[in-house]
C-alpha cells in the first residue's frame, strides 16, 4: 500500500488501525500509526489529531424474485445476520422492502501522525533507522460447524371451499431434517419421509440457511421417539440438491391435507 511506504509503517497495523479497510475511496480521511522514537538528534514536531473514520450505512431494496439467498451472496453478509438486523423471522421477503446489509459505525480511535511545521535541522550524525513494529495481527480462530437442532414448531390454518366439501388444512412446520440411511427412500430421489404426514403428500422442504427449496412426495413415517426434534428425513441426493453442508439442518416445512 503507497501509505504504508510514504509514512513508513507496517501495511497490516494501518489496516488495523482503520477498522480492517482494505479499499481507499478519494477524500476519506484514514488514520496512520506511528511509531514516535526519542534520538537525542530528533527535532520534536507538534502532533495533530485526525478525525474518526465512519463507515455509511448500506441498504437493499428487495426487487422481484429475490431471496435471502441471492441476497446474501451480493453482499458476502450471511442470511442470519440480515435477519437479525431488520428484525425479520421467518416471514417472506416482500417487493420493494428497504433492507439494512451494514450498519453505520463510527470508529473513535484516535491516531496521530507527526506534520512538522518547520523543516528538520540537519546534523552531523545520521539518524538511525525505523524499525517497523512487529505485526499483532491475530489469526481467525477456525469453527468446526455444528449440527443445527431447532425444536420443533407447527402451525395450521384451516380454509373452507365455498361449494362444500372437506376443510383443508393448510399445515406450516420447522425444526430438525436429518439424512435417512434406510434404503427405501434411494427407490425415489425426489422422496422423503415424514413423522405423521398422509403417505402420498407433496412436502415443500426449505432449508433455512440457504433459502432454497425442493418438492419432495411422503413415502413413510418415522418414529417420533427416536428424535422429537427430527420432522423430516430425506436422501443424499436432496441435501446435493439444497445445498446442505451442515448436517442435521435446519428445516421448513409446508404441506396441505384434507381435514
Amino acid at each position: 500500500m503507497q501509505l504504508s511506504r510514504i509514512y513508513n509503517c507496517d501495511v497490516d497495523e494501518l489496516m488495523r488501525t482503520n477498522g480492517g479497510m482494505e479499499l481507499l475511496k478519494t477524500g476519506q480521511i484514514v488514520q496512520i500509526p506511528i511509531t514516535k522514537t526519542n534520538s537525542s538528534n530528533e527535532v520534536n514536531t507538534p502532533v495533530k489529531s485526525l478525525a474518526p473514520v465512519q463507515t455509511s450505512e448500506i441498504t437493499h431494496t428487495v426487487k422481484k424474485g429475490e431471496t435471502f439467498f441471492s441476497i446474501s451472496r451480493s453482499y458476502g453478509v450471511s442470511i442470519t445476520e440480515i435477519k437479525r438486523l431488520n428484525g425479520i423471522g421467518n416471514e417472506e421477503l416482500a417487493e420493494g422492502r428497504v433492507l439494512i446489509i451494514r450498519k453505520g459505525s463510527e470508529n473513535n480511535t484516535t491516531s496521530t501522525a507527526p506534520i512538522p511545521d518547520k523543516p528538520l535541522k540537519e546534523t552531523s550524525q545520521q539518524a538511525p533507522p525505523q524499525t517497523p513494529p512487529p505485526s499483532n495481527e491475530v489469526k481467525p480462530e477456525v469453527k468446526e460447524l455444528k449440527p443445527i437442532v431447532e425444536t420443533p414448531t407447527k402451525k395450521v390454518n384451516t380454509y373452507r371451499p365455498k361449494e362444500g366439501g372437506k376443510p383443508i388444512l393448510q399445515i406450516t412446520e420447522s425444526g430438525t431434517g436429518e439424512v435417512s440411511t434406510e434404503g427405501v427412500l434411494e427407490n425415489g430421489r425426489f422422496y422423503c419421509l415424514h413423522k405423521n404426514a398422509p403417505i402420498g403428500t407433496i412436502v415443500k422442504a426449505t432449508e433455512y440457511e440457504t433459502g432454497k427449496h425442493i418438492y419432495l412426495k411422503v413415502i413413510g413415517h418415522f418414529s417420533q421417539a427416536e428424535n422429537p426434534m427430527v420432522i423430516i428425513k430425506i436422501s443424499d441426493f436432496v441435501t446435493k440438491k439444497l445445498g446442505i453442508e451442515n448436517k442435521p439442518f435446519k428445516a421448513e416445512l409446508s404441506y396441505a391435507i384434507l381435514e
